[in-house]
């Protein structure tokens, strides 16, 4: 035997939910404000600490990248003799170089990151650096 019971109750009366109004636009009225991120690749031969991170900084310049402005940084490196994955090696004496240096531009020394990089990249003994740069406002 099966016993089904069905209950008939009333439900309480609610009062209608609330209008919700749209939010203000920006006050300066630019949709456009805020901060956002863009890529910016560059390529660097890693030679000596000094030549390197002046040729970094000068293309640094180039891009118009101010201090701060680069958060994360990812280094693809290309072998020097052939074998790919020493490109991780050349990504990592770059990443030294740039530690050591400081530049105003560079965020955060924790957020560079060496990778084994592709010839049609770059070529031997150099790095294709991604820069990913806040532009707008914080």
């Amino acid at each position: 035997m099966v016993l089904v019971v069905i209950a008939f109750g009333s439900n309480p009366d609610l009062p209608p939910a609330a209008a919700v109004s749209p939010p203000p636009p920006p006050a300066s009225g630019d949709a456009n404000e805020g901060l956002s991120l863009q890529t910016v690749p560059i390529v660097v031969a890693v030679t000596d600490a000094e030549h390197t991170v002046a040729a970094f900084r000068a293309k640094l310049d180039e891009q118009g990248i101010g201090a701060g402005k680069v958060g994360l940084v990812l280094l693809f490196g290309v072998s020097r003799d052939g074998q790919p994955l020493h490109g991780v090696q050349v990504s990592e004496q770059l990443r030294t170089y740039l530690v050591d240096a400081h530049l105003p531009q560079l965020n955060n020394s924790h957020e560079i990151r060496p990778y084994m990089g592709a010839d049609n990249e770059a070529g031997p003994g150099e790095v294709k650096a991604e820069l990913f740069v806040f532009s707008g406002h914080r």
